[in-house]
């Protein structure tokens, strides 16, 4: 297996995005994988427990499947959405660079299929349900390789690192710390930094690879660690969600059914006496389905975020911020929900609904 001749801060500044320049025609085996692997599960992994699994697509027939999500993904949102790659970025000298970067990123979507292997990196035992789950992987891909690269550096010049996100329990605190602006930047990971007592260092132990890698499709015989407590489970038959899990799950099903028109999905949220607090009120689920006809919004998405909820036996209470996403994923509006709760017939819905907007129009 031969190594391209690269410094390590070779290795770290021409590690790009490759797109129009991968070779379709050329086989990548599997021991190179495999090695691929090996490395890659050096990583530090939380609390010591290497979560992170590939599934490797070699057939042919599985990569077209995965291809045509990606370009149906690629063609009826991202291409038409105002972060698509060509409505971003300078409008200078440097706008050639940005389309051209838009050539490749169009070229992917449609070539996809033909690259001889397609790799899915998994966290097993770990899922985050929600209107907003697909995006959390997509915001960490932000930051996360940009930093990982920053440690490997640092590591070079013999510094050391250590990728930690307990402070995150108190993101907010540390804002107002620092002076972020909670509301527009995500913190990902706190580091400490500083030149190591001595620069040898062992490497880490790690199952064969092949406990790791998946070939073609998910193979449940492997082991994988148990389920991250509330994070690793939530579908399965038997795990009962607490209150506080029902009652957040019932919001984010609110958005989904406003936002797909489903009304009697919509019914099963509420109770037959709702309140609705909204400038106008209206004070039954029927009265408020009549009014909703009249002044819903046009096609978008609801996200509802920060729930901060208190249970009292049958009833409870949430305060959540909200956001309303326009048809190209910009946002429109924002605002904050005050909801009421009770538990009625072993299920929790909506009592009362306040809705505060701080744009204009009238929120759902």
């Amino acid at each position: 297996m031969t190594l391209l001749d690269l410094s390590l801060d070779e290795l770290l500044s021409t590690t790009r995005s490759v797109r129009k320049r991968l070779d379709f025609s050329r086989p990548v085996p599997d021991e190179v994988i495999t090695a691929c692997v090996r490395l890659a599960l050096q990583a530090p992994a939380g609390s010591n427990i290497p979560r992170t699994r590939f599934v490797v697509v070699r057939d042919a027939d599985t990569r077209r499947k995965l291809a045509e999500l990606y370009y149906a993904v690629y063609n009826d949102l991202y291409r038409g959405s105002a972060s698509y790659v060509r409505r971003v970025g300078p409008a200078d000298a440097a706008e050639d660079r940005q389309q051209r970067v838009g050539d490749s990123v169009d070229y992917l979507a449609h070539h996809l299929a033909e690259a001889p292997v397609i790799v899915i990196a998994c966290l097993a035992g770990m899922r985050i349900e929600g209107p907003l789950a697909h995006m959390g992987p997509t915001f960490l891909g932000q930051a996360a390789p940009a930093m990982w690269n920053f440690m490997l550096a640092a590591r070079a010049r013999g510094l050391g690192t250590c990728w930690t996100t307990m402070h995150l329990f108190r993101e907010r605190d540390a804002a107002d710390v620092l002076g972020i602006p909670y509301d527009t930047v995500q913190q990902v990971c706190l580091t400490p930094l500083a030149y190591t007592l001595g620069t040898q260092f062992q490497t880490a132990h790690r199952d064969d690879p092949e406990t790791y890698i998946h070939w073609d499709r998910w193979d449940p015989s492997k082991p994988v660690p148990a389920p991250w407590p509330g994070f690793g489970d939530s579908q399965s038959e038997g795990s009962a969600m607490t209150d506080v899990e029902e009652i957040t799950n019932l919001l984010s099903r609110y958005c989904r059914a406003i936002d797909d028109r489903q009304w009697d999905e919509l019914a099963e949220l509420l109770a037959e006496d709702v309140r609705f607090e909204m400038g106008d009120v209206t004070e039954s689920r029927q009265e408020l389905f009549d009014y909703m006809k009249d002044h819903l919004w046009p096609a978008g998405k609801h996200l509802t975020m920060n729930p901060a909820i208190v249970v009292d036996d049958d009833t409870a209470h949430a305060d959540s911020d909200w956001i309303y996403l326009d048809a190209n994923n910009s946002i429109a509006v924002a605002g904050r929900y005050s909801d009421d709760f009770a538990r009625r017939d072993g299920r929790w819905v909506f009592t009362v609904r306040r809705i505060a907007t701080s744009g204009g129009g009238t929120e759902q």
